[in-house]
């Protein structure tokens, strides 16, 4: 929503309050005020009690009021992460002088850092030197580990196999954290993941309500009672939230693709022309609907909550252990958004607009304890925290850091120092700083993740927050050579599946068909040296490396059947199609999807296939029955060849059951005006004693076919030949 100028804002709120003053309400800020008013009036109230105030990045002008009243009621302590110099902290600068003018300090204390409560040189070698002057490099110790991946899922995967052998390890879930830079857009991705493996976790976001089942079915429903009316709104709320049998849901679908069906109105018909009972969740809406818009709100409430729950239950009620709470949770944000709507009786909002809002809904999700929990946060919600292992994924360009868009924001700074607010924080810095929270979390080990590409092999680029920890690694790129750390990162998914438990230690065959794939010799050697492996191991790997290159270009060879049943089900197949055999060759097993088990689509087929179906075969007909004897249309006999040619069409359309739908119909009728143009062409050119219906020729065993099989050498070819070929 735009707004032309501060009227149009200072108009909105006002129409806020009056709502709210209204119904005798107040708010979370209202609330807040009050609070801090009582304690000005009476600081004793608050006995004197010290104030210690930590992990603070930025303070509302509510909070900034709050440390006020408190600093004359009792001691206060504030901690800062700030330091001079350090270009990751100079975001946190404004802080501190806002803090200085509205507060003064009594005494400004600098603590030294403690390099006891990192476990690793290296981490605390990163978390003090990112964004210093002058950092000089330091050696890996494996406290770092640098993780690359394909595509959002990959690295979820990735991620959640390394999480895995942490706890196998003996590591509490709730001493590993997965810092985010947008946990409500790449959480959710992450979280699936572990816990298809069975880790619980916390995912401790803002995620929209649409994007979840019951969130997603109810806004479909209304979508398609009070506001596009499509059916593809319709079917999306069958199959979340309808709780109908999947496979009802299937054939209807395919019913209304094939009848071309887009309006919810005629879905329905059909749907109660195929015997169905009513939609009872669109009866209950529309009963409710015309009573008034706050019966409609709370009749939506209480039908989201029970489009949540119907995936829960089974025949015999509800099913112990489905689901985590996330659909639970979804619909009671919107329940009680909905309650509080129906609570503004005239003033809830019209149908037509009740999708809308639903959809803007959000809801935390994850707001219990998160002892036994792998917790997955933004870092503003960690950066108070300490943790034993801390992965940072999606370090992307982009992502992490975020980018400034630029253009005009939705106030100015004139427009924000009016209305009393602090500037506009600087894009750049504030991502230096979440960083520096970041390689400041870990205790004891940091995973840094990204993706080199996405999930259809396009090249993404990585972070460049990555490059400025690589600086702070020994030995720094000169780029004359390969440089370690970026070899470290390239093969780190490589050296997950060589590097095992003793116990579990494949033998040196298995390893040298491990590295096999990588290329010449000398690269596989240099892996195994970047494994750190020990050097007899690396010369007897490297002997066997050939050997294994050998074997797998030999089992990549073709070479003559032998098995049995194999040639026995060949043999039994009398021909073999011309348009087969390329797509055999091209992808075997996109021959098998599409020839073996033969899938029929769900839509009709695209009007350029029906189009030109239809004119090869009246062409083709029309050709061979050589009207007047002629090969071609002559300008006297082009009328009885047009005539033909419609009265062909018609058959062909008919034969094929075409005419049902206005799209259909309009396709006969462009066809047949093709024909016509065409013909009219045909008419005005010399055969010169050509037959355009010989080039039109099949060979196999259709019935309409004029030549035999062509045997091969034991084997047969059936096809066609065309006048495109």
């Amino acid at each position: 929503m735009l707004f032309r100028s501060l009227a149009d804002l200072a108009a909105l709120y006002a129409g806020y309050v009056e709502a709210r003053e209204g119904l005798g309400r107040t708010d979370a800020h209202g609330i807040a005020r009050q609070a801090i008013e009582l304690l000005r009036r009476d600081p004793g109230a608050w006995g004197g009690r010290p104030v210690f105030l930590y992990g603070l990045d930025d303070l509302t002008p509510n909070q900034l009021d709050l440390v006020e009243a408190l600093d004359a009621a009792a001691e206060v302590t504030v901690a800062l992460p700030y330091e001079p110099g350090n270009a990751a902290l100079a975001a946190r600068g404004r802080l501190l002088e806002t803090l200085r003018e509205r507060i003064g300090f009594a005494e400004q204390t600098r603590t030294a850092a403690d390099p006891g409560n990192t476990d690793s040189a290296l981490l605390f070698h990163l978390a003090r030197g990112f964004g210093a002057d002058a950092a000089e490099p330091r050696q890996p110790d494996g406290s770092l580990v640098l993780l690359r991946a394909a595509g959002v899922r990959g690295e979820a995967e990735t991620i959640a196999e390394r999480v895995a052998r942490l706890i196998h390890g003996g590591i509490e879930p709730d001493e590993i954290a997965i810092a985010l830079r947008d946990p409500a857009r790449r959480g959710t991705t992450i979280a699936a993941a572990l816990e298809a493996t069975g880790i619980a976790t916390a995912l401790e976001a803002e995620l929209p309500v649409a994007g979840s089942g019951a969130g997603g079915a109810l806004v479909a429903l209304l979508e398609a009672e009070f506001g596009d009316r499509s059916a593809a709104q319709l079917l999306r709320y069958m199959r979340a939230g309808s709780g109908l049998p999947r496979g009802w849901v299937d054939w209807f679908e395919r019913d209304l693709r094939r009848g071309r069906v887009s309006d919810a109105a005629t879905a329905l018909e059909r749907w109660a022309g195929l015997g169905r009972e009513p939609l009872r969740d669109l009866e209950q809406l529309r009963e409710s609907a015309s009573r008034s818009p706050a019966a409609l709100a709370a009749t939506t409430a209480r039908l989201v909550a029970t489009m949540a729950a119907r995936p829960l239950r089974g025949e015999d009620g509800p099913l112990p252990g489905r689901g985590d709470g996330f659909e639970l949770r979804a619909a009671g944000a919107i329940g009680s958004a909905l309650n509080e709507l129906a609570e503004l009786g005239r003033r809830a909002p019209a149908p037509e607009e009740l999708a809308a809002i639903v959809a803007t809904l959000t809801y935390r999700g994850w707001s219990g304890p998160v002892e036994g929990r792998v917790r997955i946060a933004d870092p503003y919600r960690l950066r108070a925290a300490r943790f034993d292992h801390v992965f940072v994924p999606s370090l992307q360009d982009g992502e992490f850091p975020r980018r400034d868009r630029g253009g005009d924001p939705f106030l100015s700074e004139a427009q924000r120092q009016t209305l009393g607010l602090e500037p506009r924080r600087d894009t750049e810095a504030e991502e230096r700083y979440l960083f520096q929270a970041c390689l400041s979390l870990p205790r004891k080990r940091l995973f840094l993740s990204y993706r080199d590409s996405d999930e259809d092999g396009g090249a993404e680029s990585r972070s460049p927050l990555l490059d400025e920890v690589r600086v702070l690694l020994a030995p720094a790129p000169d780029g004359t050579a390969p440089d370690p750390v970026e070899e470290a990162i390239a093969i780190s998914r490589d050296l997950a599946q060589v590097v095992w438990p003793l116990a579990e230690a494949p033998s040196e065959d298995e390893l040298a068909r491990s590295l096999a794939a990588h290329g010449t010799d000398a690269e596989s050697g240099r892996l195994l040296a970047a494994a750190g492996l020990e050097p007899p191991l690396c010369e007897r790997l490297e002997a066997r490396f050939a050997a294994a290159r050998r074997a797998e270009a030999a089992a990549r060879a073709p070479g003559p059947l032998t098995n049995p049943a194999v040639l026995g089900r060949l043999a039994a197949v009398p021909a073999y199609g011309g348009t087969t055999l390329e797509q055999f060759d091209v992808c075997s097993y996109r021959w098998f999807a599409g020839h073996e088990l033969d899938p029929q689509p769900l839509d009709p087929l695209p009007d350029g296939l029906v189009q030109g179906g239809l004119m090869h075969a009246a062409l083709d007909r029309l050709y061979k029955e050589r009207l007047g004897g002629d090969p071609l249309p002559r300008p006297a006999t082009l009328a009885a060849w047009a005539a033909r040619a419609r009265e062909l069409l018609a058959e062909l359309a008919a034969a094929r059951e075409l005419g049902a739908h206005p799209s259909e119909r309009a396709i006969a009728r462009r066809v047949e005006r093709l024909l016509e143009r065409f013909l009219a062409e045909e008419a005005e050119r010399d055969s010169g004693g050509f037959e355009p219906w010989l080039l039109e020729a099949g060979f196999g065993e259709q019935e309409d076919s004029e030549r035999p099989l062509l045997e091969l050498d034991g084997w047969a070819l059936h096809g066609a030949i065309d006048r495109v070929d």
